[in-house]
């Protein structure tokens, strides 16, 4: 997606979206994923996409099908978490299992050094406001 559509125009223009995309994931964990590696290519792109959940990866390998046949009105990709095989018209989101695991796992293996810029600005207040009771 290159340049600057109609759609992308005119979200710029008004408040009311006009996406240019959808890409379908299977709950809300893939789509932060999805969003989050989207974000780390390039920003502009998660405006331009609607992230849609569909839940159960049968429905997803559906969806797949519907891809493949060229049904969708506007441009749509269906990705599965990583624990599922290969499905036409699908693509697999990075690594081998659901993604929040993917990510604590990833965590684990580098023993949270990824994290600690964030715990070291976090205050002894702000930790308490996130903590439950």
């Amino acid at each position: 997606m290159y340049g600057v559509s109609t759609a992308f125009a005119m979200s710029k223009m008004d408040e009311i979206p006009q996406y240019e995309c959808d890409p379908y994931v299977e709950d809300e964990r893939a789509g932060r994923m999805l969003t989050e590696l989207l974000t780390a290519r390039d920003p502009e792109l998660v405006q331009r996409c609607q992230v849609v959940p569909h839940g159960a990866a049968s429905v997803g390998q559906a969806l797949g099908q519907m891809v493949e046949s060229n049904r969708f009105p506007r441009p749509s990709l269906v990705f599965l978490d990583g624990d599922r095989g290969f499905s036409p018209g699908c693509l697999q989101l990075p690594g081998p299992d659901a993604p929040e695991r993917v990510a604590f796992e990833a965590l684990r293996r580098s023993r949270g050094e990824a994290l600690r810029p964030a715990l070291a600005a976090c205050t002894h207040r702000s930790l308490m406001l996130v903590t439950p009771p």
